[in-house]
């Protein structure tokens, strides 16, 4: 059984043949693609979809700017300090070391240091960095309150006044005048940072807090036998946390510089009170030994010569 796919023409009795393409019907497809990257059915895309890409992109754009805005940075500050090697106890004189071990991180991490650094630093205020000229002589008395304050401005700027963080008023008074007197605060900002109807937030927390806050955020790393500590700090202001490091590193090389100057003078004085009394057992050793007889001379003037004398004495 035979027969033909191929359709014959109704007409003339001829035949044709129609072209087919792969991936198509047959005849629906015009000429046949050329190799290599369809660029026109890209184009064709980018037209048919511009709307939706610009609003991507638009959208993507603004969700950036505003993580800009609520993402706060964070910058990293680093020194490293030369400590003393704990020294080698052999022979009969043996060196006295300062400290040893995790002495030095103690002594860094001390109160003693991180107060004084944070007293230094004021770190027990916070402050917005664009009313810096207004808290440029900021400082604390002996008893003073902490929280969240608020410094409102009059609509003139000649008068202002303190609110809490419920917007209560807690100390009032004139521009030009200390501010916050009843609160402990010793403070004369400037009239020109004070411009009428500004409201300048701020909080004052105490110092332990804040030298506690500075040492979560203070890295130690010393190795075992090594004479350097390397130190790292962390924060959202560049300047301020590299200030804070250098102030750190001084205080604790003035600290650890006193302590030794101590050490060593106690040192000295009982090294000196060891000698002292070393010395008045020797004497009294002395002192109490017991005499021994020496054998009486010869008599230098006798008559004649003495048989017990080793040689012979003048005469009378």
């Amino acid at each position: 059984m035979t027969g033909s796919l191929i359709p014959h023409s109704a007409g003339n009795g001829s035949s044709e043949i129609t072209s087919y393409q792969p991936g198509g019907l047959p005849g629906a497809m015009g000429e046949p693609e050329e190799p290599g990257i369809p660029w026109p059915r890209y184009f064709s895309a980018l037209r048919r979809y511009r709307w939706l890409i610009a609003i991507l992109t638009i959208a993507g754009l603004g969700i950036g700017i505003a993580a800009t805005r609520f993402i706060k940075k964070a910058y990293t500050a680093s020194a490293t300090v030369f400590v003393e090697k704990a020294p080698e106890q052999g022979g009969p004189i043996r060196p006295v070391g300062f400290l040893e071990g995790n002495g030095w991180g103690d002594l860094l991490r001390s109160s003693v240091v991180l107060d004084s650094t944070a007293l230094r630093m004021r770190l027990y205020l916070d402050f917005d960095s664009r009313d810096s000229a207004a808290f440029a002589n900021f400082a604390l008395k002996d008893e003073f309150a902490t929280g969240d304050f608020a410094l409102q401005l009059g609509p003139d700027g000649k008068q202002y006044e303190i609110q809490n963080r419920q917007g209560a008023r807690i100390d009032a008074g004139l521009v030009g005048d200390s501010v916050g007197r009843r609160l402990g605060f010793n403070w004369l900002p400037d009239p020109k940072s004070l411009q009428g109807g500004r409201r300048i937030r701020f909080s004052v927390i105490t110092l332990r807090e804040a030298s506690a806050d500075l040492s979560k955020h203070l890295n130690l790393n010393m190795p075992a036998d090594g004479n350097f500590m390397n130190l790292s700090l962390s924060g959202q202001n560049p300047q301020r946390i590299a200030n804070t490091l250098n102030t750190i590193a001084e205080q604790f090389v003035g600290i650890a510089a006193d302590l030794k100057k101590r050490k060593l003078q106690v040192l000295s004085s009982t090294l000196e009170e060891q000698v002292r009394t070393t010395r008045a057992e020797l004497e009294r050793a002395e002192n109490s030994r017991p005499s021994v007889p020496t054998p009486s001379p010869c008599p230098v003037k006798v008559c004649r010569s003495r048989p017990d004398c080793s040689r012979p004495s003048q005469q009378c």
